[in-house]
């Protein structure tokens, strides 16, 4: 079961990332009797700068569930279908920014198409309703003329971000490939009147094992608005981030967007898939694992693989 929606810890390091745990453990064989399965997880090694490392073998990796130290059989740069669905702010309030959010999400998709091109990408808009705007499977061309129906509706005022979030969830669980993703791009401050509860959104997210990538922005209207209530949606762009393996950026302006959805598929593109031992026994609740590399910092579901 996830940890709670308002227990989770969270880390504000530069871009989100988590600091890499300062052990590495060693191989351990399995006792005799004991019957092991194998596990996967989908994680991300990122320098002191960073930019991805991609020179990691085997050898590099430790892994801990529950404190317990745990034999990794693979390490290797992931080939899996990346399965991505992204959430777009569609509130009459992004008018300003509606050209720098388009561009951002243009130079995102490209970047994940041509980086695997069996990708599969969704968007959905929201404001006071959340709606497909291109669903799982659909051709390049489809999602480029999606992109370009992200506007301003100027009817709503508030957002329905979380029920947008369960919707990401239930196309994710359908998703053939494991190796899953949510983006997010939302804008700071206004009204969530989504009446689905943070915990259920909490929940449902954890449940399909993606990463949640959040990138919040501010403008003219976000900065004359600043503390109206979104509580609820910020509760889960604050804390699962992190405990999915993904991060939560803050960025001063629109124009800023374009960059950091680049970098976002860049981190996406150089994800490992670590396959370890596990020994029957009670499900563990924490994942954990770090590298033999000075300075690395760690994307890393906390939610172990089923």
């Amino acid at each position: 079961m996830p940890a709670s929606v308002r227990t989770i810890r969270t880390s504000g390091v530069s871009l989100g990332l988590v600091l890499a745990i300062a052990w590495l453990a060693p191989t351990l064989a399995a006792r005799p009797g004991i019957r092991v399965d194998s596990k996967s997880a989908f994680v991300t090694a990122l320098d002191s700068t960073s930019n991805p490392i991609t020179d990691l073998t085997k050898d590099d990796w430790g892994v801990r569930e529950d404190g317990q130290n745990r034999k990794v059989i693979d390490a290797k740069p992931a080939t899996e279908p990346l399965t991505v669905v992204v959430l777009v702010d569609m509130t009459r309030w992004v008018q300003s920014s509606v050209k720098e959010m388009r561009t951002a999400l243009t130079t995102f998709t490209h970047a994940i198409q041509t980086g695997q091109p069996s990708a599969s990408i969704a968007i959905i808009g929201f404001g006071t309703q959340a709606q497909t705007l291109v669903d799982l499977g659909k051709p390049a061309a489809d999602v480029e003329k999606a992109i370009g129906k992200v506007v301003a509706d100027q009817s709503s005022q508030s957002t329905v971000m979380l029920e947008a979030f369960m919707d990401a969830a239930k196309k994710l669980g359908q998703a053939p490939s494991a190796r899953r993703a949510i983006v997010t791009l939302n804008l700071e401050g206004f009204d969530e009147t989504s009446s689905v509860q943070p915990q259920n959104v909490a929940n449902a997210v954890l449940g399909t094992h993606a990463s949640l990538w959040a990138v919040t922005f501010k403008n003219a209207e976000s900065a004359r608005v600043k503390g109206m209530g979104g509580q609820n949606r910020d509760q889960i762009l604050t804390n699962i981030p992190s405990q999915s393996g993904g991060i939560r950026v803050t960025v001063g302006t629109s124009s800023a967007l374009e960059a950091q959805l680049q970098k976002i598929a860049q981190v996406l593109l150089a994800q490992y898939v670590v396959t370890y031992e596990r020994p029957e026994g009670p499900a563990p609740k924490r994942l954990q694992m770090a590298v033999a590399r000075p300075g690395a910092q760690m994307l890393v579901p906390q939610v172990p693989p089923q």
